[in-house]
């Protein structure tokens, strides 16, 4: 009984001192955690960081200026309306220069002055001292006893503004005859009143147009002054575009 006790004893005592001896290393455990902890340096808090600068405003774009406006192309004027001379339309004209039937055969060119305005339907087509242009068509010397003179004149441009426009118009003949025909007297007398006639038509236009013509010299030839006033007449259309 009493090895018993001892022992009982003797194990109490090992279970006190493990006992004593477990809490000694946990109270020894203890302190050196309190001493790292109060031992480790305290960080301090970092300040808050500084909130961003807000970002700067994008600059306004450039007011943009409108395109000047592109004015519309003023409407083309209407062309001009072309003046028509008429057939028949009359043509007074002067000569620029002498036509002798000894000295001027067929084809022979020569220039006349407008003796007055041409207006059309109250528009100016020409005005007087334009220039025209025509040709003798045909061109015959009489003989000194026998036979007879003739000229035929007729137009072929008329100059508008420096422009030849190409014009057809009636013919003008001139004849006489020899000292041997019976006519001869008579025909040097008309002379100054019918020695011209329109070719075609046969009108006397010497009185008419107050030619005063000494045109025919000894019944041989005809001669035509410069100055002399002539008429012709269109027998085409004239079409002028202004």
């Amino acid at each position: 009984m009493k090895i018993t006790k001892r022992i009982n004893i003797s194990l109490l005592r090992a279970f006190v001192t493990c006992l004593f001896a477990l809490f000694l290393i946990a109270g020894i455990t203890a302190c050196d955690s309190q001493q790292q902890t109060a031992e480790a340096p305290v960080l301090a808090e970092a300040p808050p960081a500084a909130p961003a600068p807000a970002p700067e405003p994008a600059p306004e774009p450039a007011p943009v200026e409108p395109a000047p406006a592109v004015a519309e192309p003023a409407p083309a004027p209407e062309p001009p309306a072309p003046i028509v001379a008429p057939v028949g339309t009359r043509l007074f004209v002067t000569m620029d220069s002498e036509l002798d039937s000894r000295k001027h055969g067929e084809g022979h060119m020569f220039t006349v002055t407008l003796d007055n305005n041409l207006v059309v339907n109250g528009k100016p087509l020409a005005t007087k001292g334009t220039k025209l242009y025509g040709r003798t068509t045909k061109a015959k010397k009489g003989g000194m006893l026998a036979g007879k003179s003739e000229i035929d004149l007729q137009l072929s441009d008329i100059n508008i503004n420096d422009v030849p426009h190409p014009i057809v118009t009636s013919g003008i003949k001139a004849i006489t005859e020899n000292k041997a025909a019976s006519t001869a007297k008579t025909t040097g007398v008309g002379a100054a009143v019918g020695g011209l006639a329109g070719g075609r038509k046969g009108a006397a236009i010497g009185a008419a147009a107050g030619l005063g013509l000494s045109a025919l010299s000894g019944g041989k030839s005809i001669n035509i002054p410069k100055g002399t006033l002539l008429e012709f007449t269109l027998e085409s259309e004239l079409t002028y575009v202004p």
